[in-house]
């Protein structure tokens, strides 16, 4: 699509595709709404303003099922999917909310639910009990642009007596798929151009052999036209190589935009970061033969480069400040993704084959810099959303429990049948008078055994189940209160008693003494009581001695916690696995539910994130990162 471009949405999604213009602020773009009513009465084209438009782009759901043709001369383009919610939240939440029972609303309708309710017919009393006939919860896909959406919401689950909940979904879906809509639009509107070149070459074509006809007529008819007969031959020849460069150009250009249409394809399809990062380098060298590529991976506080770097180049690309920079070296650029304050990650492209063209290089890099930089948040986005579900696997855990509880409640159960077992001889013995003060004696001896068997299981018993129960970290039996984080470590290390021999391992503490955090003291206490008795267990284990480091920072509004041994380290499989339930490298003596528990207290309760560093040749990293 070329000209000026209408982006026409369902008035229920306007602010959204609004606030998403207005960042990315794409030239020639206006936007236009068309009534919220979901198709009923079907959507024509003369409710949509569309003079003095080249092209639209329509964005809904059902309302656009049954539009028909468009007028001549208008280019056309959907984002559309069966639910207008799908564009906003992606199809995977809607299918779950929808198998849950949910009715689901977005901010644009909240604005004016009670409009909605009377064109519903279920305004008042029985409008209420048929809504809750025909859903079981309210939920709110919040894209961000409505600050009073969580206040309605309330509002119309009081109204309805349903509960409610919001799902933060942000605009980054409905940006990908306006951002991809649009490229491809471009896209095919330079093929179309490419075309429309062919064709003026064809006509060249004609042009000339016309040309060379009249040059033979002219021959047959006087020998004093050869020189007029030689200049349209010359003529006819440039034209004929006119013709060829302009089909050469032409297929040159077909090959190209092929082949940008399949890196951007490649790059909306990727569904993990390393495969995202791959697409997008091969897109930069197919358009730019760099003799060099780099990537720094940024995340809040975490700025991590793939491969080695030169010195110089990764001190640029870290402290890379706008949208871009030409290497240290001048041979090449340095391309940032994402906005300000927002960025995923640094390309730098270095030593170009042709250098005399790298502004050019740069302007079509910084075109494509917004959709990569949305592939790689919607990788983000997508590995978060696995972990949660992943995490909330209730199956999984019920089945670690009962592998764990089968072993006690076994030794516990043989222990009673000999314990009865023995009983019974020694009371038979009793009733015949042949008890002797030996089997009496026998008798005690193996009481005395087994009912400690008895008791040293039914405490592992106890043991399991409340690590069990800790791990499910419901919200509840907790108090906020205000502490000093330094305090609380040292009453930490101090309980810890024989297992801190001082002796045995060093701790290390860097913590300012005036650091004071308003959250939950005894979720931090079994986050780094845990941590101590995993480095001591397991990276400990076959040393004569260790070395815990614990450094603390405030970053902002955001506590970043350190925590380092230098003990036996972790296995590839082990730092993938670290955080799953049940998961243990010492069976004998772990049950495999401590750094489950402790990801579900960062991550849960307090509302941070715990990443296991995968660098480490020996020794264990582990960073915390939580709001304050």
């Amino acid at each position: 699509m070329t000209g000026r471009l209408g982006v026409f949405a369902c008035g229920n999604l306007e602010a959204e595709v609004r606030a998403i213009l207005a960042e990315e602020a794409w030239p020639e773009v206006v936007v236009r709404t068309f009534p919220a009513r979901c198709g009923r009465p079907p959507l024509r084209w003369e409710e949509l303003e569309t003079g003095g438009l080249d092209g639209v782009l329509l964005v809904g759901g059902a309302c656009l099922r049954l539009l028909g043709a468009p007028p001549p001369g208008l280019a056309v383009r959907r984002v559309a999917l069966d639910t207008c919610f799908g564009l906003v939240a992606g199809p995977v939440p809607v299918a779950e909310a929808l198998a849950g029972g949910a009715y689901l609303v977005t901010p644009g309708w909240l604005a004016h639910w009670r409009e909605e309710l009377d064109r519903l017919g279920c305004a008042g009393p029985a409008g209420g009990e048929l809504f809750r006939e025909i859903a079981r919860e309210l939920v709110l896909f919040d894209t961000g642009v409505d600050g009073e959406a969580p206040a309605r919401l309330a509002e119309l689950g009081a109204a309805l007596d349903l509960p409610v909940r919001r799902v933060a979904v942000g605009l980054d879906p409905l940006r990908l798929r306006l951002a991809l809509a649009l490229a491809e639009g471009r896209l095919e509107a330079a093929r179309a151009e490419a075309e429309a070149a062919g064709a003026r070459a064809e006509a060249a074509d004609a042009r000339a052999e016309a040309a060379r006809a009249q040059a033979e007529a002219a021959d047959t008819r006087a020998e004093a036209a050869d020189d007029r007969a030689e200049a349209a031959d010359a003529r006819a020849e440039a034209a004929d190589a006119q013709a060829e460069a302009a089909t050469r150009r032409s297929d040159e250009a077909r090959a190209d935009q092929a082949m940008v249409l399949d890196q951007l394809a490649r790059l909306a399809q990727s569904r993990e970061e390393g495969e995202v990062i791959l697409a997008i380098e091969d897109l930069f060298r197919a358009l730019f033969a760099p003799g060099a590529w780099h990537y720094l991976r940024v995340e809040p506080g975490l700025a991590a480069p793939a491969g080695d770097l030169p010195p110089d180049l990764l001190a640029a690309m870290r402290n890379l400040e706008g949208a871009y920079a030409w290497t240290p070296a001048e041979d090449g650029f340095l391309l940032r993704l994402g906005g300000p304050g927002a960025a995923v990650g640094v390309v730098a492209v270095a030593r170009l084959a042709f250098p005399e063209h790298r502004r050019r290089y740069l302007n079509l890099a910084l075109t494509l810099a917004g959709v990569c930089a949305l592939a790689v948040e919607h990788a983000r986005n997508l590995k978060r959303l696995v972990e949660a579900e992943k995490m909330a696997s209730l199956g999984i855990l019920v089945a670690g429990m009962a592998h764990e509880l089968s072993t006690p409640v076994g030794v516990g159960r043989l222990a009673a049948s000999a314990l009865r077992s023995q009983r019974q001889g020694l009371a038979e013995a009793f009733a015949a008078r042949t008890m002797t003060q030996t089997g009496l004696r026998t008798f005690l001896d193996e009481a005395e055994t087994e009912t400690r068997l008895l008791e040293d299981h039914f405490e592992r018993i106890g043991r399991i189940i409340e690590n069990f129960r800790q791990v499910a970290v419901d919200g509840r039996g907790q108090t906020r209160t205000r502490f000093r984080f330094r305090a609380c470590l040292a009453e930490v290390l101090a309980g810890m008693g024989g297992l801190l021999d001082p002796g045995r391992v060093a701790v290390a503490v860097q913590c300012p003494e005036a650091l004071e955090l308003d959250s939950f003291p005894g979720d931090w206490a079994i986050i780094l009581r845990n941590l101590v008795s995993n480095s001591v267990r397991h990276g400990f284990r076959d040393r004569a001695r260790g070395r815990i480091t614990v450094t603390v920072r405030q970053d902002g509004d955001r506590l970043r916690v350190d925590y380092e041994d230098d003990g036996a380290g972790l296995s590839t499989e082990a730092q993938a696995r670290i955080f799953d339930p049940f998961f243990t490298t010492d069976r004998q003596q772990g049950m495999g539910l401590g750094m489950h528990l402790v990801f579900n207290l960062v991550t849960r309760r307090l509302g941070g994130r715990i990443t296991c560093a995968a660098d480490r040749k020996e020794g264990a990293h582990f960073q915390i990162e939580v709001p304050t």
